[in-house]
């Protein structure tokens, strides 16, 4: 069986204070938002992008354009855990 993904939590969470109604404050995390490793995975898929084709091995011209997407998906994701692995070091 394999680990779980460690996703780094939530990247923007969203806290609100709401009473119990008392008046007493209640402090509540209504909104998660996206985890950080998706946070990374993006910023990290945005300079991936960013490059040319021609920075990539040979066969990156083979490839169809969805081909090309799953690779730089895949490589996001790897770039985005080893992020949160360089975190908890």
């Amino acid at each position: 069986m394999s680990e779980p993904i460690n996703d780094g939590g939530p990247a923007f969470p969203v806290k609100t204070v709401s009473t119990d109604g008392f008046g007493n404050p209640i402090l509540s995390v209504d909104e998660q938002g996206m985890s950080l490793r998706d946070y990374f995975a993006a910023k990290a898929m945005n300079g991936l992008l960013s490059m040319s084709g021609s920075t990539r091995d040979s066969g990156w011209s083979d490839l169809t354009v969805w081909q090309k997407l799953e690779v730089i998906t895949r490589d996001s994701y790897e770039i985005a855990d080893a992020m949160l692995k360089a975190r908890q070091q």
